[in-house]
C-alpha cells in the first residue's frame, strides 16, 4: 500500500529530477540513446515530486513505482548501450521488452537490475581508457551501491534512507553523462 509521505521526501526526488535534467541536457547533442535511458530516471524524480507535494496517492503512485521500475531496466539497458562503442538503436527495443517483462512479472526486477548493472559497469570499464577504467566502472556501480545501502537503512532510519538513495541516484545520473561524454571524446569525436 502507497503512503503519503513528509513534504522534505521531495527535496531529494528534485535532485534526481535536476540532475537527469542537467545529464540530459548535456548528452542530448553527443548521445541521443544516453538521454534517452536518464529520461526515466527524471520523470520518476519529477513525479515523485508531484506526488509528495501534492501528497497524491492512486495511480501517480503507480506510475512513479513504475518509472522506478520498469523504466530504470528500461533505462539501464539505453545506458549500457550508450557506454557500447557499437552505435544503434537496438537497446531500445531491448529495453522496451525488458521492462514489459519487469511490469508482467515484478519479481523479475530485482534479479535483471542486479544482471544489469554487472553489466554495465563491466562495459564502462572495459571501454573506457586503461587509466580511468576503474573509475567508469565504480562510477557506473554506485547505483547497485545505493539500493544496497538504502535497504540496509530502512528498517531504522526510513527517511536517511530515502535522501541517501536519492543523492546517490543523482550523482549516479551525473556520472554516468560524464562517463559516457568522455568515452565519446576517446572516440576521436567531439564532446
Amino acid at each position: 500500500m502507497i503512503t503519503s509521505f513528509p513534504l522534505h521526501y521531495a527535496l531529494s526526488e528534485a535532485l534526481v529530477a535536476a540532475a537527469a535534467t542537467l545529464g540530459i541536457a548535456r548528452l542530448i547533442p553527443e548521445n541521443r540513446l544516453g538521454a534517452l535511458g536518464l529520461l526515466p530516471f527524471g520523470l520518476a524524480g519529477l513525479i515523485g515530486i508531484i506526488q509528495i507535494a501534492a501528497d497524491l496517492t492512486g495511480p501517480i503512485a503507480g506510475f512513479h513505482q513504475f518509472l522506478s521500475r520498469s523504466g530504470a531496466v528500461f533505462g539501464l539497458i539505453c545506458l549500457i548501450g550508450a557506454v557500447l562503442p557499437r552505435r544503434d538503436w537496438r537497446p531500445v527495443g531491448i529495453g522496451l521488452a525488458a521492462g514489459a517483462l519487469v511490469t508482467a512479472l515484478p519479481a523479475t526486477g530485482m534479479p535483471l537490475f542486479g544482471v544489469l548493472m554487472l553489466s554495465g559497469t563491466i562495459c564502462a570499464y572495459r571501454t573506457a581508457p586503461r587509466a580511468t577504467a576503474p573509475i567508469a566502472g565504480a562510477g557506473f556501480a554506485l547505483l547497485a551501491g545505493a539500493q544496497v545501502i538504502a535497504a540496509s537503512l530502512r528498517p531504522t532510519h526510513p527517511a536517511l534512507a530515502w535522501h541517501l538513495f536519492h543523492i546517490m541516484v543523482a550523482a549516479w545520473l551525473l556520472i554516468v553523462a560524464s562517463i559516457i561524454l568522455r568515452l565519446r571524446k576517446q572516440e576521436g569525436l567531439p564532446a
